[in-house]
C-alpha cells in the first residue's frame, strides 16, 4: 500500500482551517487531528493514496527532525 507520510508544523497540520477551528470561540480544535483540508490530505486525495499527517502546530525544525529520525516506518 502506498502512503504519503508528512512531517511539519502548523501549515502541514492545517492550523486554522475551517474543520479544526472554533470560529465562535476563536480557538483551534487540535484534539481531532489534522485538517482534512491541509495540503498533505489534498495531495493524497489527488494521488488516491493514504495520508499519514504527522504535522504538529508550533513545531520547531529540531522537533520535526527528531520526530522523523525516531519514527518506526512500516514496510
Amino acid at each position: 500500500m502506498t502512503r504519503l507520510i508528512t512531517f511539519g508544523s502548523s501549515t502541514t497540520f492545517g492550523q486554522a482551517l475551517p474543520d479544526i477551528w472554533d470560529h465562535k470561540k476563536n480557538i483551534p480544535i487540535v484534539e481531532q487531528g489534522p485538517s482534512k483540508y491541509a495540503w498533505p490530505q489534498l495531495l493524497a486525495d489527488k494521488l488516491n493514496i493514504e495520508c499519514v499527517n504527522l504535522g504538529i502546530p508550533g513545531a520547531s525544525n529540531k522537533q520535526i527532525w527528531f520526530r522523523i529520525v525516531k519514527i518506526k516506518f512500516e514496510p
